[in-house]
């Protein structure tokens, strides 16, 4: 593949971790992409996939257009991107499409789906992954942790912080619980919050840090996000986040799940999976021997891709 492959990425408008595994998907691949944001107006945004009719006329007035010149290589991710790309591919029968996520209908349809394991989407063409994927290499979490000035305590204990969703509600008592069981570790704690890490909850978590030895990335700058990683000696994932703890994961080091109470059997599968496979454990002080295996599932999907663009003729 070179860079004058006349690529797209469609993604549902706002979703920027969709995205960012589209684009992470296409820069394996060694193509730069143009972005088309997914954003159907009535009655389109409210239907599923199967049932959109002439869906290439279903962008909202003034957003990015879904017009020729087609592209050879689309990738879809998100479920109102399905039946776009469904339409291009018949219009340019020499696309090859990429859905990213379930697609919600028969994935025959498609050139190759990549759809989580707790979809159980089944086809030749699919490939079931586990988490989310990511744009994280093993070069730039090395260079970014190189060049952070290296805390003089340890052990160093790396905490991926997020926050409320509709599946998760962080009180009080989950916070101080955290803040305990970081003290008893000891060392030096780095601490990166996500979007969704509220002022109020950080706040919390310094009250109860008081007198531990920590860094909290505090959204000025450049994020420290890969350095933290890389100068880890273990991570502790709040659940909340399949992105951020298949991202910990990647690195090889001993991860650990910050369980709390939660609403979402998706979530529960995707950690006793990542469980079971020896990717992470559940949070336990101390902590146990164990030798903790990498996930990858980045360069295992772009391998499976590459085959199916072979069989493409692509």
């Amino acid at each position: 593949m070179t860079p004058k492959v006349n690529a797209w990425i469609l993604a549902d408008h706002g979703k920027i971790g969709t995205y960012s595994q589209c684009l992470g998907i296409a820069q394996a691949l060694g193509v730069t992409p143009v972005f088309k944001s997914m954003k159907p107006r009535l009655p389109w945004r409210i239907l599923p996939p199967r049932l959109w009719l002439r869906a290439l006329q279903s962008q909202t007035p003034g957003h990015d257009a879904l017009t020729a010149p087609w592209p050879d290589l689309l990738i879809a991710g998100g479920r109102v991107s399905v039946a776009p790309a469904l339409a291009i591919s018949k219009r340019h029968k020499k696309c090859f499409t990429i859905i990213l996520q379930n697609p919600y209908m028969n994935a025959r349809h498609f050139g190759c789906v990549i759809s989580p394991y707790h979809d159980h989407v089944k086809g030749s063409n699919v490939i079931s992954v586990l988490g989310s994927l990511h744009r994280l290499n093993e070069i730039e979490i090395k260079a970014a942790a190189a060049a952070y000035a290296h805390p003089s305590l340890s052990p160093i204990t790396t905490v991926l912080l997020g926050g409320d969703n509709r599946h998760y509600t962080y009180k009080e008592s989950d916070i101080k619980s955290l803040a305990d069981a970081l003290k008893k570790i000891g060392g030096h704690t780095l601490i990166t919050p996500s979007r969704r890490t509220s002022p109020q909850l950080l706040e919390m978590l310094r009250d109860f840090l008081e007198g531990h030895s920590y860094d909290i990335w505090d959204g000025v700058g450049e994020n420290p996000y890969q350095a933290y990683l890389g100068l880890a000696d273990q991570i502790i994932v709040t659940e909340d986040s399949v992105s951020m703890a298949s991202e910990a994961c990647f690195t090889g080091k001993p991860v650990y799940i910050w369980e709390t109470n939660h609403s979402s059997a998706k979530f529960r599968e995707f950690y006793t999976d990542l469980y079971k496979r020896g990717h992470a454990k559940p949070f336990q002080w101390p902590f146990p021997q164990w030798a903790p295996k990498k996930l990858d599932e980045m360069g295992r999907v772009v391998t499976f891709i590459k085959e199916r663009l072979s069989q493409h003729q692509w």
